[in-house]
């Protein structure tokens, strides 16, 4: 495979001397030059690693580390099997703040390269010292750094990684509720729906109170069709966490969902509760239709606000208040403004508008 590039001799160059040559242009600091050789590389073959990671690091020189990790992680994704593509994103992980990304990135191209003393010693750099004075449960330690390992396996979708590692922690911390709820997850993208299962409820078993656990059983019964059981998981995690996002996004869907089957099934009747100040309630408005178009007359929606804010239209009830004028004072005089009953509410700012025409698919969260 070769091409021409730009230059006098219109020389035919295969893709590995056109590589050769954007490297000789970084190496003399002609970063343009190599940058617009490497995307011309691409074009001839999309999957050539060396470019991506040559791309990178240029961003990398000029500081553009949201690009060199978008770089690296292209490349990553073609071969994961290459530890100094882990350890120059880790690199820019690090600059941008996002330490304990960084050292995960880092060790897994040790783990990958176990002799390679640049690494090693970059992972030193970055490291947090611990205080002398403290002992460290080598164990514990250890079951921490597995967990951990699996996240960043599991985010990266490397499942099996990912499953190995909460595992590996459980042995250590048989008990650990987010270990067992993320190895649930795990599964079930896996396709392992029973021990998915199993693993969860051996979660919620431990701790009742991980609304975590709820939300990614409710979601395999959601796919399973089980849409009772469903709702009961997304509402029990809801009475843990009340503004767990992702659970009122799937249980809007659930109750989509029952509509499509079965006029008669049991509706879960929303009620909001929104606060808005000030003349201009165009959000304020927005968030009402979408929440209508959604529910029609089956959410009771409340303003709340001062005593000057326009009516809403579609509201069930305004109530008003003489709030202060500290914004963050004013929300918490406005939301005890509405007498709870036993019916769930969600407490919300108006510009957390109801997405009302994508439709969303269930996502686990590790």
């Amino acid at each position: 495979m070769s091409y021409s590039p730009n230059n006098n001799n219109n020389q035919q160059l295969t893709v590995d001397e056109a590589y050769k040559q954007a490297l000789d242009h970084y190496n003399e600091e002609r970063f343009a030059e190599a940058d617009k050789l490497c995307r011309i590389i691409l074009k001839t073959l999309p999957n050539y690693i060396n470019a991506f990671n040559l791309l990178g690091i240029i961003a990398q020189r000029y500081s553009r580390h949201d690009l060199a990790i978008k770089q690296f992680q292209q490349a990553i994704d073609i071969d994961n099997s290459r530890p100094l593509l882990y350890y120059n994103m880790g690199i820019s992980l690090y600059k941008q703040g996002r330490t304990e990304e960084a050292i995960l990135a880092i060790k897994y191209a040790l783990f990958k390269d176990p002799n390679n003393s640049q690494i090693s010693n970059y992972l030193k750099s970055i490291t947090p010292k611990p205080f002398s004075n403290i002992k460290i449960d080598i164990k514990q330690e250890q079951a921490k750094e597995t967990l951990q390992q699996g996240i960043f396996y599991h985010r990266s979708c490397q499942l099996d990684e990912a499953v190995k590692c909460y595992q590996n922690t459980l042995e250590i911390q048989p008990e650990n509720i987010e270990a067992l709820s993320n190895v649930g997850a795990a599964l079930h993208a896996k396709g392992e729906l029973e021990l998915a299962i199993f693993s969860l409820q051996k979660a919620i078993s431990f701790n009742p109170n991980y609304a975590q656990s709820y939300s990614n059983l409710g979601v395999i019964f959601q796919e399973q069709g089980k849409f009772d059981l469903a709702v009961a998981n997304y509402q029990k995690a809801l009475s843990i966490k009340p503004f767990f996002t992702e659970v009122l996004e799937n249980l809007c869907n659930v109750v989509h969902e029952q509509k499509k089957l079965d006029k008669n099934l049991v509706r879960v009747k929303a009620r909001v509760g929104f606060f808005w100040v000030g003349k201009d309630i165009t959000i304020a408005t927005n968030l009402v239709k979408s929440a209508r178009l959604i529910h029609n007359q089956n959410i009771d929606i409340f303003q709340l606000t001062d005593l000057n804010t326009p009516d809403v239209p579609g509201v069930t009830n305004v109530l008003r208040g003489d709030l202060s004028k500290d914004i963050m004072l004013a929300r918490l005089q406005a939301y005890q403004n509405l007498k709870l009953s036993d019916q769930y509410t969600l407490f919300c700012d108006a510009d957390c508008i109801f997405i009302n025409k994508i439709e969303l698919n269930p996502q686990l969260t590790p």
